[in-house]
């Protein structure tokens, strides 16, 4: 899991350093049926949604929306991604898929912002 806070805290901090007035949340899942323990980051302003769910068991939701207030029709969603894994390399497999999602929500975060 030192991994994928490692990508969280970079995440946080590009977010925070580019946002005018909102801060980026790192929190601890509670143990559930999707794993032993994970971690969330969560980010929401008047125009973007983040919300990354992170299992030790390598179950991964991210859900990313651009909100348009002037003009909801025009609001969409940038990312809707679920990692359930089926193998034991799960977790390597389960933190490059991460990684890509990351770099998709900055290059959107970028054009958003």
């Amino acid at each position: 899991m030192n991994n994928v806070l490692e990508r969280f805290q970079e995440l946080k901090k590009y977010i925070d350093e580019n946002s005018l007035n909102k801060e980026s949340l790192i929190r601890p899942l509670n143990k559930s049926i999707l794993g032993n323990k994970g971690l969330s980051f969560e980010f929401e302003s008047n125009k973007l949604s983040i919300l990354i769910l992170f299992w030790d068991s390598g179950i991964i939701d991210i859900l990313s929306i651009f909100i348009d207030e002037d003009n909801l029709a025009n609001s969409k969603e940038i990312l809707n991604y679920i990692y359930n894994p089926t193998k034991m390399d799960f977790l390597e497999k389960s933190i490059s898929i991460l990684d890509e999602n990351i770099k998709i929500i900055k290059t959107n975060y970028k054009k958003i912002i």
